[in-house]
């Protein structure tokens, strides 16, 4: 590749993150402005007067701009003042080192762009609180040990190589964020990590679509492992503003719904372990009929075993008995056809005798001969009937077999079903328990009161109990923090309307911080 291909390259890469920047800090400076109901189409142009920079340092620093400004700023020097004074409240609230002049707002030229994208950045960095990593932690890593937290639940996603995890290009660790945010979004085993282009351009555009965040990321670079780390933590940081935006400012109807629809989770989830549970006690009764049949069928075959092993015995014995009887009766013919030649000489009526003799010892002779192979062909008849049965008995013995482990496979299905009920009921307990904190907070925000620890089962002490005592400790956690809500309401019936700029009352903001203790979601 020759140098100015090269430089080329550069080039185009560089104007394509500056195309992501601008799109990203766009979308977050409008997720700002719309407390105020306020928007920006353009970032440099929409911001050079002054007014919406002004507006979006006040929601910020959470205060007021106290020095007098232009609202209607059409000359130059007012576009400057606005932003010299909003340049300076963002000092006095700790922003130091900025590398943009109000010149810079104010003449938004293409090549001074950069400067405007880089004070965003500062901002970003300063006002997005993501809480994640300690105080000692980057930006970046704080997003990351959220991501982490986000995504624990998830045996297949490992970020252990952070930004360059093989869990985040193969859109793995996406697809399970996306998941948290809204359950029921996709079906997340349904996606295999070979498909990596698939799994991220999923992730983004769901996101895009539910969660109102932009994709900045493209799902073929990402999967071949060319998205630069800055890209990864832009795009982040917004899933993070938006997962903050989702979960804070619930309204007490808000709680009251979310705790009726739990009750009624909770209702409609006794019921089905009371089916189950039927459901189970008639399969165990109708394993106990198979293998009470199966043990019938056992002694059965064991008999027919039995009563073959005895016929052939005799078959054995009659056989021998008839050899022996044979060989008596040809002696004794011998015997007779000697007396005969030496009587030949005797009267005729003894040689008659004799005659009569030999013909009755034939006779009897051959209906001894003829019962032995009625006999024979009679238990011949009857083996073969013997072994067509014990056949027959085989087959319903697999078959019996079979139906046993269906019953048993779908029990295990039940009793994992049953257990994915409780998991699922736990994580919207801890929700509901969270987003009622968060409300009492703002019942505690005229005095001081420290707030009492909250009662959360977590999900080792859930394991060890039944299914039912699992439903009744859930009631009793929400029963619980209902009647904590219900007092602290009815000590606060007044609570302080908020300040002009949307953000609450400095008491509220401390009494919210002590009540809080600091505490995440789990």
């Amino acid at each position: 590749m020759s140098r100015s291909d090269a430089s080329q390259n550069r080039h185009q890469e560089s104007e394509k993150w500056v195309a992501v920047q601008k799109k990203a800090f766009t979308h977050w400076v409008n997720r700002q402005l719309a407390k105020r109901e306020e928007h920006i189409d353009d970032l440099a142009i929409d911001l050079s007067n002054g007014v919406k920079l002004i507006s979006l340092v006040e929601i910020l620093t959470k205060e007021n701009v106290q020095q007098k400004w232009t609202k209607r700023a059409v000359m130059k020097a007012h576009k400057i003042t606005n932003c010299v004074i909003a340049l300076g409240h963002l000092r006095a609230h700790g922003v130091s080192h900025l590398t943009i002049s109000a010149e810079n707002f104010v003449d938004c030229k293409p090549d001074e762009l950069q400067f405007l994208l880089g004070f965003c950045w500062q901002l970003l960095r300063t006002f997005q609180d993501v809480g994640g990593g300690g105080k000692s932690s980057s930006f970046e890593n704080s997003l990351l040990e959220w991501l982490r937290q986000m995504t624990s639940g998830y045996a297949d996603v490992d970020l252990s190589n952070g930004f360059k995890s093989t869990s985040i290009q193969d859109g793995k660790a996406w697809l399970a964020l996306v998941n948290e945010f809204k359950s029921g979004l996709l079906d997340y085993k349904s996606f295999s990590s070979e498909n990596r282009e698939h799994n991220c351009a999923t992730a983004f555009n769901l996101a895009e679509e539910h969660l109102n965040v932009p994709s900045l990321i493209d799902p073929a670079e990402l999967a071949a492992g060319q998205t630069s780390d800055k890209n990864i933590v832009l795009y982040l940081s917004l899933l993070h503003n938006a997962w903050k935006e989702m979960n804070q400012g619930l309204s007490k109807d808000d709680l009251q719904r979310r705790i009726a629809e739990l009750e009624e989770a909770i209702r409609k989830l006794t019921l089905e372990n009371e089916e189950l549970r039927n459901r189970k006690n008639q399969m165990n009764l109708s394993i106990g009929k198979l293998s009470e049949n199966l043990n019938v069928l056992n002694e059965s075959i064991v008999t027919v075993e039995n009563n073959r092993d005895e016929i052939s015995t005799n078959l054995f014995e009659l056989q021998d008995k008839y050899e022996t009887e044979k060989a008596a009766f040809e002696q004794q013919l011998r015997m007779l056809s000697e007396q005969i030649k030496m009587s030949s000489a005797g009267s005729d009526e003894q040689q008659a005798q004799l005659k009569n003799q030999i013909q009755e010892a034939i006779r009897d002779r051959d209906a001894l001969i003829e019962e032995l192979r009625k006999l024979r062909e009679g238990l011949q008849l009857e083996n073969e009937e013997m072994l067509k049965k014990n056949q027959l008995l085989g087959r319903k013995l697999v078959d019996l077999k079979k139906a046993r482990e269906g019953i048993e496979n779908d029990l295990c299905a039940k009793q994992e079903l049953e257990g994915q009920y409780i998991n699922d009921l736990r994580k919207k307990l801890l929700q509901h328990v969270y987003d009622m904190h968060n409300w009492k907070v703002f019942l505690e925000q005229n005095k001081d009161y420290d707030s009492e620890g909250l009662h959360i089962v977590m999900e080792g002490v859930l394991a060890d109990l039944s299914f039912k005592e699992q439903v009744i400790t859930l009631e009793n956690a929400i029963q619980e923090e209902t009647e904590i809500l219900a007092r602290l309401t009815a000590e606060n019936k007044v609570v302080p309307a908020p300040t002009s700029d949307g953000s609450k009352p400095e008491k509220a903001i401390k009494s919210s911080a002590k009540s809080s203790g600091g505490r995440t979601k789990k």
